[in-house]
């Protein structure tokens, strides 16, 4: 149970890192 419950939240943390990439990219616009 451990060990699933500890990949989830691996799979939850480059997601959600993932994500933030995405924004932090789109905000840091060049044209601004």
């Amino acid at each position: 149970m451990v060990g699933s419950m500890n990949s989830t939240l691996c799979l939850l943390v480059s997601v959600t890192s993932e994500q933030i990439a995405l924004e932090a990219e789109k905000y840091s616009d060049p044209t601004i």
